[in-house]
């Protein structure tokens, strides 16, 4: 039902492949290069609706990273497009007053209360396994219920 097409790390991608002689060929051919906006975004925002299509055409309902919403200069994902917001809201990169009026369209997974890939204990030489720093404890995973809000689609 749902198929999430990522999107937070395509800038790593992007910038590379289509700032190459075939990428900037793409780029005009597909009469993107014409905009006042970066023209990497441009072309991924493009991707971005073309697989999207696909995608609604086989019955899914798309999701992908805040970056695609937030990130991507000049460019809106179609409205029936899921966000899945990784952030915590501790650096003001988005407000939170403007991400939780997409509602149903907002899955919330933040970063410093949910991943798994930072530690789970302190002190973290004591953790079995190296990972990320950082903590995320019970208590911060559960806070995040906190964060909910009438028409979130999930947590």
């Amino acid at each position: 039902r749902y198929f999430h097409l990522g999107g937070d790390e395509a800038d790593l991608f992007r910038d590379h492949v289509y700032g190459t002689k075939e990428g900037r060929q793409l780029i005009k051919d597909l009469k993107l290069d014409g905009s006042s906006w970066n023209r990497g975004p441009r072309l991924q925002g493009y991707m971005f609706d073309q697989v999207s299509k696909k995608l609604r055409d086989m019955g899914k309902r798309v999701i992908a990273w805040d970056e695609t919403h937030y990130g991507l200069e000049g460019y809106k994902p179609p409205d029936e497009t899921l966000m899945m917001w990784w952030r915590d809201f501790m650096h003001n990169e988005v407000d939170w007053e403007k991400v939780k009026k997409l509602g149903e369209r907002l899955i919330l997974a933040p970063l410093g209360r949910m991943y798994l890939n930072l530690y789970q204990m302190e002190p973290h030489r004591d953790s079995r396994f190296r990972v990320e720093e950082g903590t995320v404890t019970l208590a911060d995973t559960y806070g995040v219920a906190k964060l909910d809000y009438p028409g979130i689609l999930g947590i």
